[in-house]
């Protein structure tokens, strides 16, 4: 199971998984998804992104 910060999960599927970026700042929610892989269990990816609503910039965490 995949579990983050900053993401909403769309779909999981056995090694592939689906998600939205969220800004944590004003809720607003990325229309488009992204496909990634699953991370290796214990593991952390991280990314980052600007809110194009906010302007608020933050680190999206992804765990494994």
């Amino acid at each position: 199971m995949v579990s983050g910060t900053g993401i909403v999960i769309v779909e999981e599927r056995e090694r592939e998984f689906v998600y939205r970026k969220k800004c944590e700042s004003c809720g607003n929610a990325e229309w488009s998804t992204t496909t990634r892989s699953k991370p290796t269990k214990g593991s952390i990816m991280n990314d980052a992104f600007t809110c194009p609503k906010c302007k608020n910039r933050q680190n999206i965490q992804i765990f494994g």
